[in-house]
């Protein structure tokens, strides 16, 4: 699911929940060859749907 599909969800008012594991990048490739271009950036997941809810949607945070 991309950015663009969770904004258009919420623009149809789909009641969807997204359950999202972040396993910290490419392990396959980590394992395979790693480098320094495998180092990838953590998103702010929560902080995106608050920037593209507009009052309609939630999102929570479990660790």
């Amino acid at each position: 699911v991309t950015g663009q599909d969770v904004s258009t969800m919420l623009r149809h008012g789909q009641r969807s929940i997204i359950f999202l594991i972040n396993n910290g990048g490419y392990t396959i490739e980590v394992e395979i060859h790693d480098g320094p271009y495998n180092l990838i950036k953590n998103w702010d997941y929560a902080g995106f749907v608050d920037a593209i809810h507009n009052g309609e949607g939630n999102c929570w945070t479990v660790k």
